[in-house]
């Protein structure tokens, strides 16, 4: 896969959240995920003590196995509101769009959103698919990420000498993962995804004021 070439400038240090994975003892298309988080961690030398797994369809057995192979399993379901203390890979493979606005929310600082490293669904293809005025009211975050003028997901900054390819403007890079004949629907549409801070309006208080979300939308994600 394309993306795994790529990935080996990241940083071996980071550590790895992964959200969504299904259960391996039910779906085909989550243990090709799971090799596929293994494939990732293997080409960045990350020590599964390091990667931490969670979703509320995880049996039993799941978790025992996710355990003996070394792995991170919480018991807590944060509906995706982990707040990042460290540089983090995020690997959530066709997670729905409430899943992605909850990380974003509880990450909606210049500091912990520079942290982020998504593995995930192409992002400004929720704001093409997607009315704004919907976008905006359902996924604030997600909505400002995929504005219009410029997407705010690219290179870190800090990370732009070490980039493998050349860095546009403001607008969305990814690095695609190919498409796997056996699965075609479990790695289409995925690609490694960043923050480009400078792009983003630091002063701007209208940008940091998230709007509360009702009982019904947080209800809603598992």
């Amino acid at each position: 896969m394309g993306s795994l070439n790529a990935m080996r400038w990241l940083p071996s240090e980071l550590q790895v959240l992964c959200l969504g994975l299904g259960s391996p003892m039910e779906s085909k298309s989550s243990v090709a995920q799971l090799v596929l988080l293994l494939s990732v961690c293997d080409a960045l030398k990350i020590a599964h003590e390091k990667v931490t797994l969670f979703d509320p369809q995880f049996s039993q057995e799941d978790i025992q196995g996710l355990l003996d192979m070394g792995f991170n399993v919480p018991t807590e379901n944060k509906r995706g509101s982990y707040t990042l203390e460290d540089r983090t890979l995020v690997f959530m493979p066709h997670c729905g769009t409430q899943l992605y606005e909850n990380l974003f929310r509880a990450n909606w600082t210049p500091n912990r959103l520079q942290r982020l490293l998504l593995f995930g669904n192409v992002l400004e293809e929720y704001a093409t698919s997607t009315p704004a005025w919907k976008l905006e009211q359902d996924t604030p975050c997600l909505s400002r990420i995929c504005e219009p003028r410029g997407s705010l997901f690219l290179a870190m900054t800090d990370y732009r000498h070490r980039f493998p390819f050349e860095l546009p403007g403001k607008h969305l890079q990814s690095d695609a993962v190919s498409s796997v004949e056996a699965y075609p629907s479990t790695f289409n549409n995925l690609a490694l995804q960043f923050l480009n801070m400078d792009s983003f309006p630091r002063e701007d208080p209208l940008i940091w004021q998230i709007p509360s979300r009702s009982q019904r939308q947080s209800e809603e994600i598992t």
